[in-house]
This record gives structure tokens, sequence and C-alpha cells, in this order.
């Protein structure tokens, strides 16, 4: 349901998205306040990028995404391969400057 006089949509069944970069989310639903750039969900999240993964009973963002918070019952699962390869090449980097 989107309100254009207060520029939010309320969206109550289940919500996937998709990023160019390969995050990819699935929520129960969503509450969207596009002129605050904040989203909220009371309802579980499923969050996963590069073979690691957060799951949450609930979640919020503010500040246009800078700010993330997964609440209760969180569980994190990384992918320890790509953990390696990220600290391999962050390494290199680090070295060569």
């Amino acid at each position: 349901i989107y309100n254009r006089d207060a520029n939010t949509m309320d969206l109550t069944s289940d919500v996937s998205v998709t990023t160019t970069d390969g995050l990819a989310a699935k929520f129960k639903s969503i509450f969207l306040d596009m002129g605050k750039g904040s989203m909220k969900t009371s309802n579980p999240v499923d969050v996963s990028r590069g073979g690691s993964r957060i799951t949450a009973d609930s979640m919020s963002v503010e500040d246009n995404g800078r700010l993330v918070v997964f609440e209760n019952r969180v569980r994190v699962n990384i992918d320890p391969t790509a953990l390696k390869a990220a600290g391999v090449n962050s390494g290199e980097q680090n070295a060569s400057q």
C-alpha cells in the first residue's frame, strides 16, 4: 500500500530484493518511509551475499542505509572461503600501497 501524502509504502506479503552487487534479501513484510530514508519489519528477514547469510526476526534500516540493525534471534553464517579470499585480496592491496 503506497501513501503518496506520507511518502510511505507498506508491503504486507513476501518481498524479495536483489541488488546488482549480489545481495539478496527476503522479507515477510516491510514498511518503507522514503521521506526519512528508512525501512523496518518486525517479521523474519533473510539477507545473503557471496555465500554469507544473516537471518533475524526483525530488522530496521535508518539514514538511507547507513545504519542497519538486526534484532531477535540473529544468526550469522560466513562462508570461510569467501572470507579467506577477501582477506588475501585486501592484504595484497595493503602490501602494494
